[in-house]
């Protein structure tokens, strides 16, 4: 990714581009942010659940149950707001993703762990 292009990419613009790839390689995905707006600015928030990944994915050929976190971030300048969403984060519950590439990325780990827990048992 261009260095200049990634300083201005809003976390907007990462979800754009994430659902894309996931629509392009049939990857069923459910988005779990809702942004809920109100005349007043001050009002605006998110609705869910603290520490939930932004997009929950999972490929048709995994096995049922299985789905994986996407947490989505800006490529450059992103920090932790939410201690919960870093906890979650650390207990193995999402992937940090900055671009589609990111995101396919996550999903090609996973095909990988599945595969090895199919030849380990």
């Amino acid at each position: 990714m261009n260095s200049e292009i990634a300083k201005i990419m809003t976390e907007d613009d990462v979800e754009y581009e994430v659902f894309q790839i996931l629509e392009v390689y049939r990857i069923e995905f459910l988005k779990t942010t809702v942004k809920i707006r109100s005349k007043n600015p001050a009002h605006h928030r998110t609705g869910q659940s603290k520490g939930i990944p932004d997009i929950l994915a999972r490929r048709a050929s995994w096995p049922n149950g299985v789905w994986i976190g996407l947490e989505l971030k800006r490529p450059v300048g992103w920090r932790w707001t939410d201690p919960e969403q870093k906890r979650v984060h650390e207990l193995g519950g999402s992937f940090i993703v900055h671009s589609a590439e990111d995101a396919m990325a996550a999903v090609k780990a996973t095909d990988e762990a599945l595969k090895q827990r199919k030849e380990a048992a």
